[in-house]
């Protein structure tokens, strides 16, 4: 899998610990450590004191309002262009704006959940930022105060933003999502209403860096879409030929077939060569019988497995306990079979969970992936369902694609959920052009090239894992929606050749 991650947020939300750590990393790089004007410190008292705007009665004063717009500008600005170069003046404030009333709407739900910081938290702050100044001093000859100045910024203003991320936004955030606090309406009704306008999607990401070229990307990704669309077909073909062997044998025959022809446009296909091992050991399970080629498969899997966990133990202890000759007794491995495969199956969406929330976390290995799909084939020969987990198999060739290929970091198992306008123009009208279960062709975006499969919500994830955070999202914007602004003089003066 590729480390390059598609942003699909367009939203520019900028939370204000990270704009202060992102300035403090980056000042290593300057060369002058202030850029304050030269006028008297009365003055200059005066002008940072001075009300830029008002939310909701609360002040935004210069001092605060020129960190957070140069730290906004910063992030908006194309590599290696001066901060704010290029950027739109209007859209600039915007962003500025949308971050301010955001961390509003933030203090606004602490007062109300009675948060705030506390003696002891106050004093780790100021802790930190000693320790800040006395890294700086020592290692770069500067004082944290002038590199603070030389981003637009003051110790107090360092201070704030400091506390408000660490012990304001995160408690907030962390007391709207403990469910015990029933923040959140998890009804039914809220929940299918919340979502009636969010869409579900699997996609491959493929990008010219694991690629070679934009040319190799593009013709990987015409492979794979003529393919999948191919697998998908057989799928419908397979549910068609009931029990029937040869008919069933013709369905995989025209999937090699597929995937011969899809290697031919992209030698790269050859990678989903493991799939293919799954199909033939599928059909070899149908016409044969007996559990003998799920037995094989598992025991070769299971013994290219490493490492301590438990749910691998055990996995490997009932793979090495099948007998050669196939599974004649299901029922003598049933107990054992549900325990290790419970334990197995935990294991995997554990790491599949983290990959997808985190991004130092890796997608299970492909060995790791063959071993489940061991243990479900002789499942599937213990409770007599091999027939609907090749179907099952053949249906789910997109997801394992996105396993093989994909370069984002998505859960192949649900996709992801996401509303109108949150996501790449390009991607969303090549999504909003497909009917459910189709998949699209080549989608070019600014991040690469796609494959997109427009999916069904699942209700009872969508619940569980998505509806939270459009719902405290949903939260929040309806308090900055509700929130008056009013604008000083000096608001439409500020502009990054005005900044002092």
């Amino acid at each position: 899998m590729g480390g390059k991650v598609m942003i699909m947020a367009k939203r520019i939300l900028i939370c204000g610990i990270a704009l202060l750590l992102t300035l403090l990393c980056a000042v290593s790089c300057k060369s002058e450590t202030t850029t304050e004007p030269t006028s008297g410190e009365n003055d200059l008292q005066e002008l940072y004191d001075t009300v830029v705007l008002t939310i909701d009665g609360t002040p935004i004063t210069y001092e605060k309002y020129r960190y957070y717009f140069y730290g906004i500008a910063s992030t908006l600005t194309d590599e290696n262009k001066q901060p704010g170069e290029g950027v739109d003046i209007k859209d600039l404030r915007e962003a500025v704006l949308q971050e301010l009333r955001t961390e509003q709407a933030i203090a606004t739900l602490a007062e109300r959940y009675g948060i705030s910081v506390s003696d002891e938290e106050w004093a780790t702050v100021d802790s930190y930022l000693t320790q800040m100044d006395y890294y700086y001093q020592t290692s770069m000859g500067t004082s944290l105060e002038e590199v603070l100045a030389a981003n637009y910024g003051t110790l107090p203003v360092c201070r704030e933003v400091y506390a408000f991320g660490y012990y304001i936004s995160d408690a907030v955030y962390e007391y709207m999502y403990n469910r015990e606090n029933g923040v959140v309406d998890f009804s039914e009704d809220k929940v299918r209403a919340g979502m009636e306008d969010v869409y579900c999607t699997l996609h491959i990401l493929l990008t010219k860096d694991n690629y070679t070229s934009d040319e190799d990307t593009l013709k990987i990704a015409e492979a794979l879409t003529g393919l999948l669309k191919e697998i998908d077909g057989a799928a419908v073909q397979f549910a068609a030929a009931g029990t029937d062997s040869a008919s069933q044998s013709a369905v995989f025959d025209s999937v090699r077939e597929a995937y011969a022809r899809a290697k031919e446009q992209s030698s790269f296909v050859g990678s989903f060569s493991p799939y293919m091992d799954e199909l033939d050991v599928l059909e070899k399970e149908l016409t044969e019988g007996g559990g003998k080629a799920a037995a094989a498969y598992l025991k070769a899997a299971a013994a290219k497995l490493d490492g301590e966990e438990t749910a691998v133990t055990y996995l490997k202890r009932f793979a090495e306990g099948l007998p050669e000759d196939g599974i004649s007794d299901a029922s003598a491995y049933e107990k054992d079979y549900a325990e290790a495969l419970t334990l197995y199956e935990e294991y995997i969406n554990t790491a599949i969970d983290a990959y997808a929330e985190t991004s130092d976390a890796d997608f299970p290995e492909s060995k790791e992936m063959d071993a489940l799909f061991g243990m479900r084939l002789v499942g599937a020969v213990i409770n007599g369902k091999v027939r609907e987990y090749a179907l099952e198999t053949l249906q789910n060739a997109f997801a394992e694609a996105v396993r093989i290929f994909g370069e984002d970091r998505e859960d192949p198992r649900h996709g992801v959920y996401f509303k109108k306008g949150e996501t790449d123009e390009d991607f969303e009208n090549a999504y909003f052009a497909l009917a459910e279960g189709e998949i699209s062709g080549p989608v070019k975006t600014s991040y690469g090239v796609h494959v997109v499969l427009r999916q069904a919500n699942d209700f009872d994830y969508f619940k569980e894992k998505v509806y939270e955070g459009y719902a405290v999202s949903a939260l929040i914007d309806d308090l900055i929606d509700a929130q008056t602004v009013t604008y000083e003089d000096i608001y439409e003066t500020i502009t990054m050749d005005t900044l002092e």
